[in-house]
């Protein structure tokens, strides 16, 4: 009677203590499940954002290929994953109208070649690359925890990505760089299990896989094989017979995995050629107003979009997210110095990659943000444990990331509402920004003074004031005359909308909008023009 007894008591204190286990994980990760959510949220918010110029070739090769029944894209400028993702989805959207019988096509491909054509399955393809791309935020979150231990840094680094509004917007295009940047989060975990757990097998396997998969999502993905390179090297104490088997593991996954998610590189491997050969000419010769001189001074406009821009829509927030991170790397270096190098590595070689091409597109280097973030992670959790584990070093801790994470996500959603609206701006708003600005005399393009025309409305009195500003419709001005890549050029009403940073993508081919221009950007935009004339440049007179 008595084991009895005690056996009955075992198990009820055990169930107690299991139940406090899981809400004590519950509450240990909640943090980073609503940051999630609320990111996920906001892009599907701004999902319906217009269009975007790599958009219909993707598109049209999906369509097609669904036409002719041959599963290759016929276009290589790209390599093949991004089709891949998005063929998969219209086989869901096409599979589920057939199911339901509201496909008015002649059997299963027929739907799907048509759900491929419409703006539903545009706007699917769409939703897909969005959760591929934040899943960044979840493995920033499991790598951080991995390295830490500690829940506060993982969703720091986690919200870093995740409410980020540079990533929020690239998330939602039908484009390769915020996916590259997802497996860029995933080789950061990866690599820290080989350094915590040697290298075993699964491990090598799944680096290779990763490195596979980034670079047939976009060719200089390979380049994410460095840190595992710097990782194996460093091992002096393995034997380098074991090192280079290590390495050979891990380029062979690599291999498969690149040639099964994009077997038209070997299929059609003369277009390949011809297309990469292409890509290659076309970020070496330059692209309208994104082009830069390559070296010093396209190194230097990255460092500031990733200082400045990356990380906050607010300077001030970023280059202290920035100045986090160069701490963190000092903390990562005391703390291990071989991850240290393996972490710093890929920004390093992909940034002085980077730089050697005369165009600048910065979404190019969101695949250095994750290993951004990691290091400003580590360099809050230097800053918590110099001010030691009082309660009151902790609430220190706690509202610097606050700092962070709150304007960032307002500014997240508020954009994101502006996307959804965009279409509800009227020329009121720019009739009251006008007026409250005296200080200003703002001149009116022949495109917005027809839009007051067809509104049978009265543009407001002109200012007398020296101060200039030119208020132009986006879509008057040819595509070539925009300058990219200086902070403060532009200015955009409240309403935006805020499909994307305009400083960074004035050439943006979503609807028009008001786009007000200082006279140093009037000046950017005649040396950028492509077409020059007066029939061009007379807007801006």
């Amino acid at each position: 009677m008595m084991d009895s007894d005690q056996g009955r008591t075992g198990s009820a204190s055990a169930a107690p203590a299991s139940s406090r286990r899981r809400w004590s994980f519950a509450a240990a990760h909640a943090p980073v499940a609503a940051v999630l959510t609320f990111a996920i949220w906001t892009g599907f918010v701004g999902l319906d954002f217009g269009w975007h110029w790599d958009e219909p070739l993707l598109l049209v090769a999906i369509t097609r290929a669904y036409e002719t029944g041959i599963p290759l894209p016929h276009w290589y400028n790209y390599p093949s994953l991004p089709f891949d993702l998005g063929l998969a989805a219209t086989a869901v959207n096409g599979a589920l109208q057939w199911a339901s019988g509201s496909c008015a096509g002649d059997g299963l491909r027929a739907c799907m070649d048509l759900a491929s054509r419409t703006q539903e399955n545009r706007l699917l393809v769409r939703a897909v690359f969005l959760l591929v791309s934040l899943a960044s935020a979840l493995w920033m979150y499991a790598a951080t925890l991995r390295l830490s231990g500690r829940a506060l840094e993982a969703t720091f680094a986690a919200a870093l990505l995740a409410l980020s509004w540079e990533v929020g917007y690239h998330a939602r295009w039908i484009a390769t760089d915020a996916i590259v940047m997802q497996f860029a989060a995933l080789a950061i975990l990866l690599a820290i299990l080989h350094r915590q757990l040697g290298s075993r097998r699964p491990v090598l396997l799944a680096m290779g896989t990763v490195v596979g998969l980034a670079t047939a999502t976009k060719y200089p993905g390979a380049l994410l094989a460095v840190p595992f390179v710097a990782l194996s090297l460093g091992e002096v104490e393995t034997r380098l017979p074991h090192r280079f088997v290590s390495l050979a593991i891990v380029a062979g996954a690599a291999a498969v995995a690149f040639i099964v998610t994009s077997p038209g590189t070997l299929l059609e491997y003369r277009l390949a050629l011809q297309d990469i050969a292409l890509e290659v000419r076309h970020y070496r010769t330059g692209h309208a107003g994104h082009t830069v001189t390559p070296g010093l001074e396209h190194l230097l406009l990255a460092l500031r979009y990733l200082a400045l821009v990356a990380f906050s829509h607010y300077a001030p927030i970023a280059a202290a997210v920035f100045a986090l991170a160069l701490v963190g790397a000092f903390a990562l270096w005391r703390h291990d110095r071989r991850l240290c190098m393996a972490v710093v590595s890929f920004p390093g070689v992909f940034l002085l990659y980077i730089a050697q091409q005369r165009v600048m597109v910065v979404r190019n280097v969101l695949c250095v943000l994750p290993f951004l973030a990691l290091l400003a992670a580590m360099g809050l959790g230097l800053l918590r444990d110099l001010l030691g584990r009082s309660r009151l070093a902790t609430a220190v801790v706690v509202t610097v990331a606050a700092a962070v994470m709150l304007p960032n996500a307002w500014w997240l959603h508020s954009a994101a509402e502006t996307v959804a609206r965009r279409h509800e701006h009227t020329l009121g708003e720019l009739t009251e920004h006008i007026l409250r600005n005296p200080e200003t005399r703002f001149l009116l393009s022949p495109g917005i003074l027809r839009r007051y025309a067809d509104a049978e409305a009265t543009p407001p009195p002109s200012s007398s004031a020296t101060d200039r500003a030119y208020v132009l419709w986006s879509s008057e001005v040819d595509f070539g005359m925009w300058a990219a890549n200086e902070p403060g050029r532009y200015e955009l009403l409240p309403s935006g909308p805020f499909e994307v940073n305009w400083d960074y993508y004035p050439d943006w081919g979503g609807d028009g909008l008001v786009v007000i221009v200082r006279p140093d950007g009037v000046a950017a935009m005649q040396k950028a023009t492509t077409a020059p004339g007066p029939e061009r440049l007379r807007i801006l007179e």
